[in-house]
């Protein structure tokens, strides 16, 4: 995405040079400075340019958090999703530029908490909310460490949240209160641990697979490799 910012004058300002004011144009939006040429225009510029590429240079995430704060709203859950979901989409990405599973990953979670959530004032989302985000996952028959799994996903949005000063940190330490899941102590399933495969099936494994393969697959068996 392409993000053009400049220092220009405002063209409602009055023209003579000692009354023009700084601003920076981003997105469609004026960002007054101070005035033109002044050192405080020039700290002013420097911190929003600074805090965009804090955020990664990710323009939808840092519009979406100047429009909360220019309204100075309350984020809600479903706000924090979309600031995080704009950072996630340039984040987990591999060294070729693609999508990784873990990109998948998020977007069930969150449609989850979206769906349960989205219009909760972000600040009033806490353990009680989280367990609520649990138990729903369990009545999915989603397996235990999953389930897991899933709500620390969960929990790292609002660490993100924290970290880009939408909520404050009280929130998120709150949700770290939340215990996973203790096998034999929940309703959730459990899912069976993965057995090692028999040696039938590893010979027919080598069979098909071919001599470098097969003979990486025979000492792995042998040596008990990893």
């Amino acid at each position: 995405m392409y993000v053009q910012i400049f220092i220009r004058s405002c063209s409602h300002v009055p023209p003579s040079p000692e009354d023009r004011e700084s601003c920076c144009h981003y997105r469609g939006r004026d960002h007054l400075l101070g005035p033109h040429g002044s050192p405080q225009s020039r700290q002013q510029y420097e911190q929003l340019i600074s805090k965009w590429y804090a955020s990664g240079r990710q323009a939808d995430a840092y519009h979406h958090r100047q429009q909360l704060s220019a309204s100075h709203a309350s984020p809600t859950v479903e706000d924090l999703i979309a600031a995080f979901w704009a950072h996630a989409q340039s984040y987990y990405r591999d060294r070729h530029g693609r999508p990784t599973s873990e990109l998948n990953n998020y977007r069930y979670e969150l449609r989850l908490l979206r769906k349960l959530f989205g219009g909760t004032p972000a600040t009033h989302f806490g353990p009680l909310s989280l367990k609520a985000v649990q138990h729903a996952m369990i009545a999915k028959s989603y397996g235990r460490k999953s389930i897991n799994r899933r709500i620390n996903r969960l929990r790292h949005v609002f660490k993100y949240a924290v970290g880009e000063e939408l909520v404050p940190s009280s929130v998120y330490e709150a949700l770290r209160t939340v215990s996973g899941l203790k096998a034999g102590r929940t309703a959730a399933v459990e899912t069976p641990p993965v057995r090692p495969a028999t040696e039938s099936r590893i010979n027919a494994v080598i069979a098909v697979a071919g001599r470098h393969i097969g003979t990486l697959i025979e000492l792995g068996s042998v040596t008990g490799m990893r």
